[in-house]
């Protein structure tokens, strides 16, 4: 789940709190066909891609800020490929990112169930 306010702590398992970037690869399950609306909450950047093309582009150094929303048709429920690149450089650090989904109001946290991977 991609839901972390850290704060001043230990970003991820990194064991610190700067310098720190990484690349995470998966997938993402959307429950139902249409328009969803997306966008991430961070501090430092983030790039968010589905299915190869870049959805969210926030890269450059910053205090927590939501990016700019992305809407993003999906045709059928089902998996998605998604990678997410983000960096903290130093201080208080933050990632979240959220949807809306199609007939929803407002945007929440996209759901832990709703994140996958392969086994390598």
């Amino acid at each position: 789940q991609l839901n972390h306010q850290f704060g001043s702590g230990r970003v991820f398992d990194s064991g610190t709190n700067r310098g720190v970037a990484m690349r995470m690869k998966g997938f993402l399950f959307f429950p139902q066909a249409g328009i969803y609306e997306m966008r991430a909450f961070s501090n430092d950047g983030v790039l968010v891609s589905l299915a190869n093309h870049l959805i969210i582009s926030d890269p450059r150094q910053h205090s927590d800020r939501f990016s700019a929303i992305a809407q993003v048709k999906i045709d059928s429920a089902g998996w998605t490929p998604i990678a997410v690149e983000y960096f903290q450089r130093k201080g208080t650090a933050s990632l979240k990112l959220l949807w809306k989904v199609p007939g929803e109001r407002k945007f929440v946290p996209i759901p832990k169930s709703s994140y996958g991977h392969a086994a390598q």
